[in-house]
C-alpha cells in the first residue's frame, strides 16, 4: 500500500466502522446511527446473510 496508488474498495465496511468508533464519523448523528444500524443488522432482506425478524 505504501508505495501504489490502489485501494482495496471492499474495505468500506471496516472503514465505516472505524470511523464510527473513532469519531471520524459522528456515532449520535441521524446518518451515523443510520450507518451503526446497518453495520449491526443490515440494511435490506436482501442483505448478504440478512435472516428475517421473528417476533417472539
Amino acid at each position: 500500500m505504501r508505495d501504489t496508488d490502489e485501494f482495496k474498495f471492499n474495505v468500506n465496511l471496516v472503514l465505516i466502522d472505524l470511523f464510527l468508533r473513532h469519531g471520524l464519523i459522528d456515532p449520535a448523528s441521524s446518518e451515523g446511527k443510520q450507518l451503526r444500524a446497518g453495520l449491526n443488522h443490515g440494511l435490506s432482506s436482501a442483505s448478504p446473510g440478512h435472516k428475517a425478524r421473528t417476533e417472539a
